[in-house]
């Protein structure tokens, strides 16, 4: 697993049952973009189930790992895209929304490069790529949990660390199928996707949340410095997928 690329699949992921499903806001430039996050999902599914059941997972628990809780993965806290159907069309492929398209996970809107710190305990994964989700890290945290974070612009850990809550894992950026520099954040539940918000302390559905702190310690609790919206500058426009 330690750095791969994505590998072929047999199956596009989701929207599976029915590939040719157009939203309607789709366009033939856009309806390739969403086939390519079809398939990658349908990647990083296995990928995750595999590193569930690998050594990353036993040691991920032994440091800490797999409680179920999450930090921000940024000191953003302006959410972009929010998990569930969307009209965005370059969002993967699902038959089941009226809009032909879900988005798995929330994109957070930071400006470009800013730090991105792992949401808990475990064992990341790196992996490049330059279509889809980009240059993507899968951090394996136990008892069935794992985080993903994608369109990165580098990385800090290095693939088969050991990381801690709030340790720097890497910048945001807009690799891969990306509208502008954002994070996409996923939470993985026994290899499926749920929606990250409610793991998020003061996740608010809607956009901005009501307060932005610094990257929380490793013990898990946040820096004592806290910052307004103005001040972080977040980019002007906020971008998704």
């Amino acid at each position: 697993m330690a750095g791969q690329q994505d590998q072929p699949a047999s199956d596009p992921g989701p929207g599976a049952a029915e590939p040719e499903q157009q939203g309607p806001r789709d366009t033939g430039a856009s309806k390739q973009p969403a086939r390519e996050a079809s398939h990658q999902q349908y990647v990083m599914t296995l990928q995750v189930e595999a590193l569930s059941l690998s050594q990353d997972a036993v040691d991920a628990l032994v440091a800490g790992g797999g409680s179920g809780q999450f930090a921000w993965p940024e000191n953003f806290r302006i959410m972009s895209q929010g998990f569930g159907c969307t009209t965005l069309g370059l969002a993967p492929l699902d038959a089941a929304c009226p809009s032909g398209h879900f988005h798995t996970g929330d994109d957070i809107a930071g400006p470009h490069q800013a730090d991105v710190f792992a949401a808990d305990t475990g064992v990341i994964r790196t992996f490049a790529g330059s279509t889809g989700y980009g240059n993507y890290a899968i951090i394996t945290h136990g008892n069935g949990y794992a985080t993903l974070y994608g369109h990165l612009h580098d990385f800090v850990a290095r693939d088969g660390d050991l990381v801690q809550r709030g340790d720097l894992i890497a910048h945001e950026g807009s690799t891969g199928n990306s509208t502008g520099p954002h994070l996409h954040f996923e939470v993985r539940q026994a290899g499926g996707y749920s929606d990250p918000c409610p793991f998020l302390e003061g996740c608010l559905r809607g956009g901005i949340m009501p307060l932005i702190s610094a990257a929380p310690s490793a013990s898990g609790s946040s820096a004592s410095e806290t910052s307004s919206l103005h001040a972080l500058q977040p980019p002007a426009r906020l971008a998704t997928i």
